[in-house]
């Protein structure tokens, strides 16, 4: 959560216009303001959409930004995590049911391939078993 925190506060500085965090509170934003901010934050740093890519553009320019789409990768994954955290504690089971494919797929991805399959099982006994 740590991570995620910082990772999260780091755009907040940029995007609210102040030199601080400090001196956006104090200036009083509006919710609307906020909203605003968070949508745009999670849009740049959170959002899985990239600009196609071929084999050929990205072996010819290898000082292409790697960090940022990988950045964005992580944010997306632990906003999974908190999400299933806060709906487990809440005992909000159908949302649950809902994250569920979702996380089993991050999981296959990064190569966790028990994890997917016990989370496919999982589903698979919730809706036939």
């Amino acid at each position: 959560m740590q991570i995620l925190d910082g990772l999260i506060l780091d755009p907040w500085r940029f995007k609210c216009g102040f030199p601080s965090l400090a001196a956006f509170a104090k200036s009083g934003p509006s919710p609307e303001d906020l909203l605003s901010i968070a949508e745009k934050i999670l849009l740049d740093h959170a959002t899985l959409i990239s600009p196609p890519l071929n084999e050929k553009s990205q072996l010819s320019n290898p000082a292409r930004d790697k960090t940022h789409p990988n950045t964005c990768l992580l944010i997306h994954d632990l906003l999974y995590v908190t999400k299933v955290t806060h709906v487990i504690s809440d005992g909000d089971w159908g949302h649950i049911e809902d994250i569920l494919a979702n996380l089993a797929m991050i999981f296959y991805g990064a190569g966790s391939k028990n994890y997917c399959t016990e989370i496919l099982h999982f589903l698979h006994n919730l809706k036939y078993v």
